[in-house]
This record gives structure tokens, C-alpha cells and sequence, in this order.
């Protein structure tokens, strides 16, 4: 979901594409041929961001419960280098029921 939200953000607006995969990062980048987005691993570059949309993975686990390590895992990426809040959009499966959380990281 990350990689087509920020390019249908692109075609509106400058986007920053944020991952801590160097070589992820690097990959996205040689193959970009669009103006109005850029990727990288540089937490100080989202102080850029008017606004954070975070996309990260959300499995399920044994519990039935999300397993929120990528969350945190980006909040202690940008920790100090957002200047906005992060809003994050996250959807899980539960036992009883499919659930979509909205969630403040900053």
C-alpha cells in the first residue's frame, strides 16, 4: 500500500517516500522518473513533510492481536524529525471481526 499511495500523492503534491531499507531506497530511486517524489532513508528529511501518512505492515498474530513492531519501529525512525504529527491508517483482522484503526504516532 505504501509504494501507490505515495505515487497517487505525487501526482497532487511532493511527496518524500521515507524507508529504512537502504537498498530499497536506492532501487526506487534509479527507477524513478517522476519530479514531484523522492525516496529515502534519511529521517531528518520528513521535517520536510507537512503531514506523515505511515503505511507499514500490521500482521496478525498467534493471538489474533496486531502485531505492532513495524509501527514502532518507524516511530523510533522519525523520533525528533517529524515536525508534524504522524497519522497512521492501519487495518487488522481480529477474531470476531475486520477492524481499521486511525492512530496518532507524534
Amino acid at each position: 500500500m505504501g509504494l501507490p499511495l505515495a505515487e497517487t500523492f505525487s501526482n497532487h503534491l511532493k511527496t518524500i517516500g521515507f524507508n529504512i531499507d537502504q537498498e530499497k531506497v536506492k532501487r526506487l530511486s534509479e527507477s524513478n522518473n517522476e519530479g514531484n517524489i523522492e525516496f529515502t532513508s534519511d529521517p531528518a528529511k520528513i521535517r520536510e513533510a507537512d503531514f506523515v501518512l505511515i503505511a507499514v505492515p500490521t500482521p496478525v498474530t498467534k493471538f489474533k492481536e496486531p502485531d505492532l513492531s513495524f509501527v514502532k519501529l518507524f516511530c523510533f525512525a522519525i523520533a525528533g524529525s517529524a515536525r508534524v504529527p504522524a497519522s497512521l491508517e492501519r487495518a487488522y483482522f481480529t477474531k470476531n471481526a475486520y477492524a481499521i484503526r486511525s492512530r496518532d504516532c507524534g
